[in-house]
């Protein structure tokens, strides 16, 4: 929690973009584990890295410091940019199937709830 609090506390002078230099710097410093492992061994490997850094304070130390020297620049922030745009647009569309599919269930004469608890019903009845 303690390298949480201090990495919040950079991206609160320096903004958001201290997030991906972390999580960059997190990357490079655990890179020859990870190249070893396959890919699901590297996806539990994810969910282990905070426990290793709470466990040794000079791997906060050293991802710290390497992410304060990863240099952002205008390459960096396009790319950031373009990355947030198409999540910003993938957003909108998802709400905009939702509202789709919201009109064609009052249509309908059904929530999902109602729909969710009816098959919930049917199902206990078989």
């Amino acid at each position: 929690l303690g390298f949480c609090f201090r990495v919040w506390d950079v991206v609160m002078v320096k903004g958001m973009p201290f997030v991906v230099q972390v999580s960059v710097a997190l990357l490079r410093h655990f890179a020859a584990e990870m190249m070893l492992l396959g890919f699901e061994e590297v996806i539990y490997f994810f969910k282990e890295i905070p426990n290793r850094v709470a466990a040794n304070p000079r791997i906060a130390d050293a991802v710290l410091v390497a992410a304060h020297n990863i240099k952002w620049d205008a390459k960096v922030q396009d790319a950031v940019d373009c990355y947030v745009a198409a999540c910003i647009e993938r957003d909108r569309g998802e709400r905009e199937r939702g509202a789709d599919e919201g009109a064609a269930e009052r249509r309908a004469g059904s929530s999902p709830s109602e729909r969710r608890a009816g098959s919930s019903t049917a199902e206990r009845r078989a």
